[in-house]
């Protein structure tokens, strides 16, 4: 694409009209029309990893608020509205998101807790579990 668009900017050249890039980079308007992609971390004004994962849990009409800390054990906490069921299978959908987000999941796990109980729980978010799963493993930790 790059090589079409310098044969052709060249040409333009040659008749005095050279094309003029929009934002000074062809790719990242190509790359950005793309559904659904992520560019990687290492890609100056890239979202950083805590930016898409924020992005990605305001969205999910189930996730009534989160806490997301990277130097937790319990990486993330996810408050759901809960029809009192238990939620390993979410918890380990998030620790495949957290991957995709740019974290190391080795290191991590996810628990998801009852939002109605958040409040009551004075901070104690083990005793509102609905389930929590080590990452690494899946192995569930409650």
């Amino acid at each position: 694409m790059r090589h079409a668009l310098l044969i052709t900017a060249a040409a333009l050249a040659a008749c005095g009209e050279a094309p003029q890039p929009a934002n000074n980079s062809v790719s990242s308007a190509i790359i950005s029309d793309v559904p659904g992609y992520q560019p990687p971390a290492n890609i100056a004004g890239a979202p950083s990893p805590i930016e898409r994962a924020r992005a990605a849990l305001k969205r999910d009409p189930k996730v009534v608020d989160f806490l997301l800390d990277p130097a937790n054990a319990v990486m993330l906490q996810v408050a759901v509205r809960s029809n009192g069921s238990r939620e390993y299978g979410l918890a380990e959908t998030y620790c495949m998101d957290l991957k995709d987000w740019g974290f190391d999941k080795n290191e991590a796990a996810v628990r998801i807790v009852d939002a109605a109980r958040v409040q009551a729980s004075n901070g104690d978010f083990r005793s509102i579990s609905l389930g929590t799963v080590r990452c690494r493993d899946t192995t569930r930790l409650d």
